[in-house]
């Protein structure tokens, strides 16, 4: 997911009928891997405790204390407008 991209928030929920998929749209663009906050884009993220990039990266587990499927998880292209019955992300479990 490393590169460009552009953006556009949906926070009155209008994309999906209004059809932006197949529009072209104002967008913002973006760099990743980083966050919206880092490009000021929506809300800013005022929580407590703080979730940022480093609290992110750290969440997840040393993959040597994990216990279960040999193999490694790679996630791809979730969302709740496509997806409204998937309660979990989705992804590819792969043999190494």
């Amino acid at each position: 997911m490393t590169g460009e991209w552009q953006v556009k928030l949906d926070s009155l929920n209008v994309g999906e009928n209004d059809n932006w998929a197949k529009s072209k749209l104002e967008c913002d663009t973006i760099n990743l891997p980083r966050t919206l906050d880092d490009f000021g884009i929506g809300k800013p993220n005022n929580l407590e405790p703080v979730i940022n990039n480093y609290v992110m990266f750290n969440l997840s587990p040393n993959p040597k204390t994990l216990k279960g499927i040999e193999g490694r998880f790679v996630p791809v292209f979730w969302s709740p407008v496509h997806f409204p019955d998937q309660p979990a992300s989705m992804g590819l479990l792969l043999n190494e």
